[in-house]
C-alpha cells in the first residue's frame, strides 16, 4: 500500500481528536453494550483496521495506543484482530491481554 493511503495518528490529532481519549469513550460504550447480559451468551469483537475507499485508520503498530483499554474490556470471550502486517504492527499490544 502507498504511505498516502494511511491516516496516521498525527493527523488525527491535527483534527483535534485525542486518540487516547478517544479509545477511552469507546470502551466504555463497549463496556454498557455489553454489561448486565448473562453469562450464557459468548460475546467477540472484531477491530477494524478500515478499508473504505481503500484507506486506513493508522500504520505501523497502531493496537499499541489503544491495546491496554482495548483489551481490557470485560465480558468479552474474545478478539478477532489483525496482527503481523505492516498495517497492524506486531504482537507486542497482546501483552495488555487480560484473562
Amino acid at each position: 500500500m502507498e504511505p498516502s493511503k494511511y491516516v496516521e495518528r498525527g493527523q488525527i490529532e491535527q483534527i483535534g481528536v485525542n486518540v487516547a481519549d478517544y479509545a477511552s469513550e469507546l470502551t466504555k460504550l463497549n463496556e454498557a453494550v455489553v454489561s448486565g447480559l448473562s453469562e450464557d451468551p459468548v460475546v467477540t469483537t472484531h477491530v477494524c483496521r478500515g478499508n473504505y475507499i481503500s484507506t486506513y485508520a493508522g500504520v505501523g503498530g497502531c493496537y499499541e495506543p489503544i491495546a491496554q483499554t482495548l483489551l481490557n474490556i470485560d465480558n468479552y470471550s474474545g478478539y478477532y484482530l489483525e496482527f503481523d502486517t505492516e498495517r497492524a504492527g506486531d504482537f507486542k499490544p497482546l501483552r495488555f491481554l487480560n484473562g
